[in-house]
């Protein structure tokens, strides 16, 4: 289902234990243990995420590095606020962007939102050369909104389309990326 020609995916549970205990986090929440300082400080390897952060970024990135493992993070996860369909995303990330920009045209309810702009960002997509957070919302903890899940699997398909399609047209020598302008 998510196996395209040009790439390889990996989807990757992150807060296993959390899942298992059917809560949001064990100890602190996940998406705020990213940061590249603490990755590499052994001393803030204290918390269940934060060793799961760094298992994460070892796996992944790491995130100090120049060619990560990885070319293209997606993190799903849902929330119990009302976003609907949200991209969060750095706001110099050109490629999460073009992506933003194709899903927004086939579907006018997903919105972007860009990260603050800063130097670094906690969050599990900033290991990888691009990523974005797919939030999706209001969904009761450890449960499946049917048309949401619908939503979502349509839009990762999507995606997943989207990024066999421009690695087909770079491989190509076909071109440049797309030009995106858009209000975020």
């Amino acid at each position: 289902l998510v196996k395209r020609p040009s790439f390889e995916t990996e989807v990757l549970l992150s807060n296993v234990a959390a899942i298992e205990q059917n809560t949001r986090y064990v100890e602190e929440d996940l998406n705020r243990c990213y940061f590249l300082a603490d990755l590499q400080n052994e001393k803030m390897a204290s918390t269940l995420e934060r060793k799961r952060a760094r298992e994460v970024d070892a796996a992944l990135g790491p995130k100090s590095s120049e060619t990560p493992k990885c070319d293209l993070i997606i993190d799903l996860h849902n929330t119990t606020a009302n976003t609907g369909v949200a991209l969060l995303m750095a706001p110099d990330d050109e490629f999460a962007h073009e992506i933003g920009h194709h899903l927004m045209g086939l579907d006018d309810s997903v919105r972007v939102v860009e990260w603050n702009d800063q130097p670094d960002w906690p969050l599990c997509p900033s290991i990888g050369r691009s990523g974005l957070t797919f939030e999706v919302g209001a969904c009761p903890w450890g449960c499946i909104e049917p048309e949401l899940f619908q939503t979502s699997r349509r839009l990762i398909m999507a995606l997943l389309d989207y990024v066999e399609q421009h690695n087909a047209l770079i491989s190509s020598g076909g071109g440049k990326q797309q030009e995106v302008t858009m209000t975020v």
